[in-house]
């Protein structure tokens, strides 16, 4: 019973002396003074020494020992590493000193040099005493030691609860991969975001407040020492090797652990990597279904489509068109509507390495799109529709095939599919909560749907991410999107803009294929709510881009509304963040030199648009001349296989063009055609350029400023004729180019002579002081010659 109270008394003294050293963590004097830190870190050390391992194995201290680890210097971290090294195999059985460990392998991996290697005496051959390793022993072989433990016992530290998240560390740290949470439990998580990883910010009181995301809490290593490549083969080969590989896969402790080491060997050693991925993924035997096959189980059990996922996500190029033919071609709509297994289809969808791949994972997809919505796996349907804005393929089919999936049918479901897509819901759904939420808001619900509701129905996470990806297409497929956002009232676009998935849409209308015509009238709809959003967190991120993308009329319309409530976004965090952006307090002192400067900025941006494709400057004022004349001369005529869902009218450079444009899928080719003419005018341009200086520099008989088309491969070709009017606008801009090329080199120029002039008055500087230095030190020898002289 004595024993039991002195024990009790003991742990209440550790107890009492750690809750003083955690509070010390956050006084000024230790926190600002790296010497006192140092101090602190030492006193500490020599206080817990000789019971390390007890103080680990509590809840509290094993906390405090953490943050003090993060804070310590390499030397001191190091000398307790060597005090804890004997008793590696405890602490990886213990609930809390195994995050200690934790915390000690992820720092210590950063201290090893490229030319370090664990010494060639292991640490059972060293003589003990008193259980301490000696201070000669380097970062390497403490790493080594825990690392041969892993080895000799990975089966059972697979399965471990504690051990396995050690492990996962280490091969994380070994790798030079960036440590993340995901190895901690909630609790732990928990407790380092509040005290370990969120640093304090002295922001605002009150809704102006914000929260900074967490850091990491160690950094990453850009090289990998030879050291630990043979540490992670020889872990693999132990996984590999494993007698109950297909059960161990599905368990819950072992199937993260062969999660980071697929990630670590991607990083380290592909061609392990791809033999893992094969061990893993290897196809059904002949005869048997692939949903019987390990592969086709691990997709759709609870724990094992993590891994599915991550295979799918590491594998080569040539693997993964082998797995997608061997477990995926032909069940996606039945993995997609499954459970579980829909993750991996999603995975599949991100990681297609070619426009093939992703063209025949959308395709299969398109035919299911509606089921796989119905089945509540949205994300599926996002994840095609980013590959095909990724690889650019089945654009025009993907949106034709959503709008079917919404039963966007008529003139008005197109007017508010932005909307529908948004809130993830059918038109007739779309209608009963537009009628419920109009109802709420006490308007009369006989005037939905008439054009002129501002009920707002809430954006889904998925739908606003599914419309992001659409408007990320290029061509006409999005021009029905892109009106329907245009119709949206202004109050329910100020809903949007501060809902944290609705404000994502401006971002994307903004960097839209729409032209700049398009882009201002959204801006302009937003007239007299910016100082309100710029005061939300969401709504300022609005307002930053709307800035971003306006011409310079609009700018100065948003500045006078910001300064307007100058003094109240002067007082919030987000709209302090905003004047900065929008430099107001330059806006209020000198308007004039404000717009000025705005001016210089946009007039060098038009400077090079001339020789940028259409639409490739985003944001810009006015349309180019080539929009223009390219406007003016398409003509305007239906698709009928887009009529019946709304879309408009396709534009064609003729009328043959337009008549063989009627397919959806012949709509993208109309854009490439588009881009590619301009393109070859681009082209035609720089070689226009290159002739005029040949013919400048030697006897041509050619003019300087005359245009000269390329030379074709068929000799009895006759050039082109081209217009004197086109001939004169090449050579013109020919010329401005030629310009700008020599007002560059001049810069440089002026710049080396201005290099040149300051060198010289260095050196003349520094000839004058020697000079005078010089000078006084004769003065200062005739007065002493005087003086002795005098003296005698």
């Amino acid at each position: 019973m004595a024993e039991e109270d002195e024990e009790a008394m003991k742990r209440d003294e550790m107890l009492g002396y750690f809750h003083r050293v955690e509070q010390m963590f956050d006084s000024p004097e230790i926190a600002d003074d790296a010497e006192q830190k140092d101090v602190f870190v030492e006193n500490v050390l020599a206080e817990v020494h000789g019971t390390e391992i007890r103080s680990a194995c509590d809840l509290v201290c094993s906390r405090v020992l953490e943050r003090l680890l993060t804070m310590c210097s390499p030397e001191h971290m190091l000398k307790f590493f060597r005090r804890v090294t004997p008793s590696v195999e405890k602490m990886l059985e213990n609930r809390y000193a195994s995050h200690v460990l934790q915390t000690l392998v992820t720092r210590t991996a950063l201290l090893v040099e490229v030319g370090d290697t664990p010494e060639p005496t292991t640490l059972d051959e060293l003589d003990l005493t008193q259980d301490e390793v000696p201070d000669t022993v380097t970062a390497a072989t403490l790493l080594d030691n825990v690392c041969r433990q892993f080895q000799h016992y990975l089966g059972d530290y697979l399965v471990s609860e504690y051990g396995s998240h050690v492990l996962r560390a280490t091969l994380t740290a070994l790798a030079g991969l960036p440590i993340t949470s995901s190895s901690r439990s909630k609790a732990s998580k928990k407790y380092r975001k509040k005290t370990l990883e969120a640093a304090p910010v002295a922001g605002p009181d009150g809704e102006g407040g914000a929260t900074p995301k967490p850091k990491p809490s160690a950094a990453v290593r850009t090289d990998l020492p030879p050291c630990f490549q043979p540490v992670l083969a020889a872990i693999a080969k132990g996984v590999l090797q494993h007698p109950n590989l297909a059960p161990l896969l599905i368990h819950h402790t072992a199937n993260p652990v062969v999660q980071t080491l697929l990630d670590a060997l991607a990083a380290t050693s592909p061609d392990l990597c791809a033999e893992l991925v094969m061990a893993i993924a290897k196809p059904a035997t002949d005869g048997a279904a692939i949903s019987t096959s390990d592969f086709g189980r691990l997709m759709t059990h609870r724990v094992g489509s993590h891994l599915a996922e991550k295979v799918v996500e590491v594998a080569s190029p040539i693997l993964f068109n082998q797995i997608y033919v061997s477990h995926f071609r032909g069940r996606l709509k039945e993995l997609a509507t499954h459970q579980f297994a829909h993750f991996v289809v999603a995975r599949l969808a991100l990681s297609a390495h070619t426009s093939e791949e992703a063209g025949m994972i959308a395709a299969e997809v398109i035919t299911s799109l509606e089921v796989i919505l119905a089945s509540g796996h949205p994300s599926v349907v996002v994840a095609a529709a980013e590959a095909c804005g990724r690889h650019k393929t089945h654009q025009g089919q993907m949106v034709k095939g959503v709008f079917e999936a919404f039963h966007i049918r008529t003139a008005e479901d197109v007017r508010r599919s932005a909307h529908m897509i948004m809130a993830l819901c059918t038109q007739e759904i779309y209608e009963e909560k537009t009628i419920e939420a109009a109802v709420l808001a006490g308007d009369a619900p006989a005037s939905v749907g008439s054009g002129d509701d501002t009920a707002f129905v809430a954006v889904d996470q998925h739908g606003s991410r599914l419309l992001q990806a659409l408007l990320c297409y290029k061509g006409q497929e999005i021009v029905p999107l892109t009106t329907s956002v245009l119709t949206i009232p202004t109050p329910a676009l100020k809903k949007l803009a501060i809902d944290p998935a609705g404000s994502r849409l401006y971002e994307s209308m903004l960097k839209a294929d729409i032209g700049p015509k398009k882009r201002g009238k959204l801006i302009a709809k937003m007239k007299g709510q910016f100082a309100e959003l710029a005061a939300t967190k969401f709504g300022s991120r609005v307002v930053d881009k709307c800035w971003a993308a306006a011409e310079i009329k609009r700018k100065e319309t948003i500045a006078t509304e910001l300064l307007k409530e100058e003094d109240m976004l002067k007082d919030n965090y987000f709209g302090r963040l905003v004047l900065r952006n929008c430099k107001i307090d330059y806006f209020k002192r000198k308007q004039d030199g404000w717009v000025e400067d705005l001016n210089a900025n946009d007039r060098k941006r038009k400077m090079f648009s001339e020789f940028l494709e259409p639409g490739a400057e985003e944001g810009s004022a006015e349309p180019s001349e080539k929009e223009k004349k390219h406007k003016a001369r398409s003509k305007a005529k239906a698709d009928p296989a887009m009529a019946a869902l709304g879309f408009g009218a396709v534009a064609a450079s003729d009328d043959a063009y337009a008549e063989a444009a009627l397919a959806v899928g012949d709509v993208v080719e109309l854009a490439h055609r588009e881009y590619s003419d301009a393109a070859s005018e681009i082209d035609g341009l720089f070689k226009t350029t290159k002739k005029r200086k040949t013919d400048v520099d030697g006897d041509g008989d050619e003019s300087a400023g005359a245009a000269v088309p390329a030379a074709t491969s068929d000799p009895s070709a006759k050039a082109p004729k081209v217009s004197k009017k086109k001939e004169k606008k090449k050579a013109k801009a020919a010329a401005d180019l030629e310009d700008i090329f020599s007002a560059v080199a001049a810069t440089k120029k002026k710049g080396k002579k201005l290099k040149k002039e300051k060198e010289e008055k260095r050196e003349s500087k520094s000839k004058k002081e020697s000079g005078d230095k010089a000078g006084k030190s004769k003065k200062k020898d005739k007065e002493k010659k005087k003086k002795k002289f005098m003296l005698a």
